[in-house]
């Protein structure tokens, strides 16, 4: 034992449509270091990308911003420092990143720092592999040896 104490973390979702009180009442009940936010089922990627034909800008799970505005979660967080981390980025992570900083911006709290991973995205390989006619030499991603047709 190092003496360190042990990380206190929440989880305040599951899926995209669950509840906005959850955010709030673990930031307020505490005492919490992190609050997890899971967003993104595989029925919630696969509406993201239909909403992203469309809406370019979207792609990520907006129901966070309801938990944020929910009373004032996200002024409670602000003061409290508990760390977010938000699995809701799904297509657009970056989307999700400006958006957040455009909310907390809009109630005071643009010093608060929001990031985003970003990376494992292959939705332009994939594209340009279609537009050549070779999405059947596309890669599978985990399995070697197998392509997108087998």
């Amino acid at each position: 034992m190092t003496g360190r104490r042990a990380i206190r973390i929440g989880n305040c979702s599951g899926a995209g449509c669950d509840g906005p009180d959850e955010l709030y009442r673990l930031a307020t009940e505490g005492p919490l270091d992190a609050i997890f936010a899971d967003y993104l089922a595989e029925v919630n990627i696969a509406w993201r990308a239909l909403e992203k034909e469309k809406y370019p800008e979207l792609g990520y799970e907006k129901g966070f911003f309801t938990h944020l505005n929910y009373k004032n979660a996200a002024e409670v967080i602000a003061q409290t420092g508990i760390k977010i981390v938000h699995n809701g980025g799904a297509l657009n992570p970056y989307g999700l990143h400006k958006a957040t900083k455009e909310l907390l911006e809009s109630k005071g709290l643009g010093d608060v720092k929001v990031a985003w991973v970003d990376g494992d995205n292959v939705t332009a390989d994939v594209q340009a592999s279609q537009a050549a006619g070779k999405a059947e030499q596309f890669p599978h991603l985990d399995i070697d040896g197998q392509d997108l047709n087998d």
